[in-house]
């Protein structure tokens, strides 16, 4: 039997009697106005409602629920509805962390739901989180994002994440700006993943990254783009067909910030060629 809607906990006024089961309830239209009903009490009752209702365990129980696609989307649903109805604020502290188990991770790892409707809502969550929350709140989600981009077993999260990256890069500038040495490493990498789909993303996002970021150093001449930094990279590894000895390369340092970016462009245009005696032999046909 389906529950009823959540229409009395808004206007009872006592904290901690909302129904949280009201949100996951197979009607959708009962379901939006449950969300609507938990927006209005939160707003009544302040940012203690959702910690009273123990709001925080409900949503990740629901996004976990493996039977009920329907349980899945509805917990997404009601995210969205609650940071699009002014209850964001509110709403923030509960769902803006890095922490296992709690909901912003979960969030990501549904990117990859079987059912595209799951999918779809999860992906709306994320980004009525990203949109509404402080942008100084960016340096709280970056660690998950940038753990899925690099460990994720599913390519539709990690190609989520790029795109949740590229929305704080415009809703965050200066924060994303400031995050540039953890975002570079981590984007280099992506750029080298086997689904086209990823490259492409991480591509655009490392883009879009540099393009943030000034060497202060020299002015306000910006950094290397990311069509150098793609190059170095591609220096740095050697065509399969080539098939050179190990030690006949040296491999490139690892980049830890902007700075090493634009050193290692300096390096590549700079510096003098090997003496002919030291230039490993490679097949004629091998690509420049």
């Amino acid at each position: 039997m389906m529950a009823p809607a959540a229409t009395s906990p808004a206007s009872s006024g006592k904290t901690g009697d909302f129904d949280v089961a009201t949100l996951f309830v197979a009607d959708k239209a009962a379901q939006n106005e449950a969300a609507l009903a938990l927006t209005s009490a939160a707003k009544k009752e302040g940012v203690e409602f959702f910690a009273s209702i123990q709001f925080t365990d409900a949503i990740v129980k629901a996004l976990t629920d493996k039977k009920s696609p329907a349980v899945r989307e509805a917990a997404c649903s009601a995210i969205s509805t609650v940071c699009e109805n002014g209850g964001a604020a509110l709403l923030e502290p509960y769902v803006v962390s890095s922490a296992a188990n709690s909901p912003f991770p979960v969030l990501l790892e549904t990117f990859a739901d079987k059912v595209a409707s799951v999918k779809d809502a999860a992906v709306a969550a994320v980004k009525a989180i990203v949109q509404s929350m402080n942008p100084w709140a960016t340096f709280v989600i970056l660690p998950a994002l940038l753990e899925q981009i690099k460990t994720a077993g599913k390519w539709q999260i990690k190609a989520g994440c790029l795109d949740v990256l590229q929305q704080l890069i415009t809703s965050a500038p200066d924060q994303m700006g400031r995050a540039t040495p953890d975002l570079i490493p981590v984007l280099a990498g992506a750029v080298w993943d086997t689904k086209s789909d990823v490259k492409k993303a991480a591509k655009v996002t490392l883009e879009k990254a540099t393009a943030l970021v000034q060497n202060k150093d020299i002015g306000n001449s910006s950094l290397p783009s990311s069509n150098v930094f793609s190059t170095q990279l591609k220096r740095s590894q050697r065509p399969s067909s080539c098939s050179p000895q190990p030690h006949s390369f040296q491999k490139l340092p690892p980049l830890q910030s902007p700075s090493s970016l634009l050193y290692l462009s300096e390096v590549s245009m700079s510096d003098p060629p090997l003496p002919r005696e030291r230039l490993p032999s490679l097949p004629t046909t091998c690509p420049n």
